[in-house]
């Protein structure tokens, strides 16, 4: 959808890939926080806290296991996918 959507319209904010949309999002997020008192610096260090947490759990939680219960072609697919 994203690159379809590249070759309609133009935009410097396009973002194809999960990358980009998630730096889109944590640039967006702290432009706001700006307006609530907080600098794009305290918010990034603030996101990057709470995703190493977020991680740290699942890790702990071993969430990675499910894994085991998707078919190995759908998780290459979906690797090949991000990867390109």
């Amino acid at each position: 959808a994203g690159l379809a959507g590249a070759w309609f319209t133009s935009s410097r904010h396009a973002a194809i890939g999960p990358t980009n949309t998630t730096s889109i999002f944590i640039a967006t997020t702290a432009a706001s926080a700006a307006a609530l008192g907080f600098t794009p610096v305290q918010v990034a260090i603030f996101l990057a806290f709470t995703v190493g947490l977020v991680q740290l759990a699942a890790g702990l939680a071993q969430i990675g296991n499910l894994t085991q219960f998707i078919s190995r072609s759908v998780v290459i697919g979906y690797s090949t996918a991000i990867g390109v």
